[in-house]
């Protein structure tokens, strides 16, 4: 299982189709639900995902299937500063 409230950092190989890979040694089962809180600039961004694919010792990669219309908005806004 993932470390609880263990922190991760993203960057901009790590977002692919505006979903995130966290990396991690341990993921979780696929098809587990996680709760996250990604860390932005200004504030932070909180929702479900579950977890779609999982490479053993690198991590997983996850879809994003709860989140608030404001904190939707702010996550795009972020992604969209990464790629420029």
């Amino acid at each position: 299982m993932a470390e609880r409230d263990s922190k991760i950092r993203l960057a901009r190989a790590d977002i692919e189709f505006g979903w995130p890979f966290i990396r991690t040694k341990k993921p979780p089962e696929t098809g587990t639900m996680i709760q996250f809180l990604i860390d932005i600039p200004g504030s932070g961004v909180r929702g479900r995902a579950i977890v779609r694919d999982i490479k053993p010792a690198e991590g997983m990669g996850v879809g994003i299937v709860v989140m608030s219309q404001e904190d939707r908005a702010r996550y795009f806004t972020f992604l969209n500063k990464l790629q420029s």
